[in-house]
């Protein structure tokens, strides 16, 4: 099968119209849809791969960059909010991803589709000339977005930096995606494992199964991870189950045990409103959340 290279349209802006929605009727906090965010940010620039171009993973998703296309629902999302924010900066305020999205309903409608090539000159005649840059720069281009720049405009900044202590997984790079029977997660990189890791014993190619009996097919990934997080402490006995398989191809369930360590690690930084941010910004940020 083709797929079409506008997935950050199809996925991206349906998730972020999701979010954007709630916090546009009252239903969440300003705070709570820049948490969302923040999460997404955190989740597409630490799993996935943020220097690839948006349009090329869409168009072969399917088969060489299959681990990248659950991004779709991370940086997709993310790239329709830095949209959103540029349109409502051109226009002051006035325009945003909702207009642009029924003036493309009206331009196309239910009985006319668009060709891919065509798109991007498209929103931008409906919208601005600098619209083409952007998505010439960061979407078919492979520039990591400037968030924090992004945030500015909108009197947004990240909270200071800050320490904390948090139980280790053994800091060895794992790489998340959907597999023929759920979700898989695999031992990468070894590189840059701790003592934790050592301890345990991870080799490359190991598929984890269960952590401390929380399975992850029934789960999922990030609740096995929080399961882990909030039910040890430093010093409990931990056993993560992993597929493995051997030089012959023969694979095998292995049982890892070690005893959990807490490691210092950077908290992450929350978004925040900018005390100091002038009105300029802040009513363009009542513009984007509120529609005021």
């Amino acid at each position: 099968p083709h797929m079409s290279e506008h997935l950050w349209l199809y996925e991206g802006q349906t998730e972020y119209a999701a979010h954007h929605a709630q916090v546009m009727a009252g239903l969440i906090t300003p705070d709570e849809f820049l948490r969302r965010m923040q999460d997404k940010i955190d989740m597409s620039q630490n799993h996935y791969n943020d220097s690839l171009s948006f349009t090329e993973m869409s168009r072969r998703c399917l088969d060489e960059y299959k681990p990248e296309y659950t991004n779709v629902y991370q940086k997709g999302a993310l790239i329709n909010m830095c949209l959103d924010i540029e349109l409502r900066e051109l226009s002051g305020g006035k325009y945003g991803t909702r207009d642009l999205m029924r003036d493309l309903g009206k331009e196309y409608g239910m009985n006319r589709s668009f060709n891919d090539d065509e798109l991007f000159d498209k929103i931008a005649a409906l919208t601005y000339p600098e619209i083409r840059t952007f998505f010439a720069k960061y979407v078919e281009g492979n520039t990591p977005i400037p968030y924090e720049d992004y945030f500015a405009r909108v009197g947004v900044i990240l909270s200071a930096p800050e320490k904390e202590k948090k139980l280790s997984m053994g800091n060895v790079a794992l790489n998340m995606m959907m597999g023929e029977e759920g979700p898989v997660v695999e031992v990468v990189s070894t590189d840059g494992m701790n003592a934790f890791g050592k301890e345990l014993g991870y080799e490359v190619g190991d598929r984890l199964v269960s952590i401390n009996g929380v399975q992850i097919s029934e789960v999922g990934p990030m609740q096995a991870f929080e399961s882990f997080r909030t039910q040890t402490k430093a010093g409990d006995p931990v056993a993560i189950e992993v597929m493995r398989t051997n030089k012959k191809g023969k694979t095998k369930m292995v049982t890892l045990k070690g005893t959990a360590m807490e490691v210092e690690v950077n908290k992450p930084r929350q978004l925040v409103v900018d005390p100091h941010a002038g009105s300029a910004e802040n009513t363009l940020r009542s513009a984007w959340l509120t529609g005021s």
